[in-house]
């Protein structure tokens, strides 16, 4: 499932990115300004986010509205650009799996929900060392959508890193003035 998002006035302000100097993209400047629009979203998203009622002995109540971050991207900036986005963080490595009571794994089928089927998984017991697979039937669920409600979010995200982006530039240039 994907969804796009048409935010006016894009290419204008990527065709003056393009002109900037290195100082600027190497600077924070960018990525400050990006990230304060990216937090508006995040902010929508995780409003929208749904919040386990009662503690479980797997499931911590607010975990995946909490692990809603903005975060850096690596791929952009190993291409020299800047780049950030707003998406789920798993958990340590450590403390993945569905066992674990601080591991979001399950934000894709809150977002995108999921129809009713069989999983087969592999269980062992306790008297036998052997594997054996079991059926597990699970139910439909229904898309929240709060990551989309946060893309919704774009074009005020727009609004604000434009004139974060001119402070920054006043503010170097203030720097870079005799």
């Amino acid at each position: 499932m994907s969804r796009t998002e048409h935010v006016t006035g894009a290419d204008e302000a990527a065709r003056a990115l393009r002109s900037v100097s290195d100082q600027l993209q190497r600077g924070r400047v960018l990525r400050n300004a990006l990230a304060a629009g990216a937090r508006l979203v995040r902010n929508a998203a995780q409003a929208a986010a749904p919040v386990l009622a009662k503690a479980t002995k797997r499931r911590t109540p607010g975990l995946l509205r909490k692990s809603i971050k903005v975060r850096t991207s690596k791929r952009d900036k190993a291409d020299g650009n800047v780049g950030v986005f707003v998406n789920v963080k798993p958990a340590q490595k450590s403390q993945r799996g569905a066992a674990s009571p601080l591991d979001p794994y399950y934000w894709q089928w809150v977002e995108f929900g999921r129809s009713a089927g069989q999983t087969k998984r592999r269980v062992r017991t306790r008297k036998q060392l052997v594997r054996r697979v079991r059926s597990v039937r699970v139910g439909p669920m229904a898309a929240a959508g709060f990551l989309q409600a946060g893309a919704r979010q774009l074009p005020a995200a727009l609004q604000v890193i434009t004139p974060a982006i001119a402070r920054g530039v006043a503010k170097l240039n203030r720097r870079s003035s005799p």
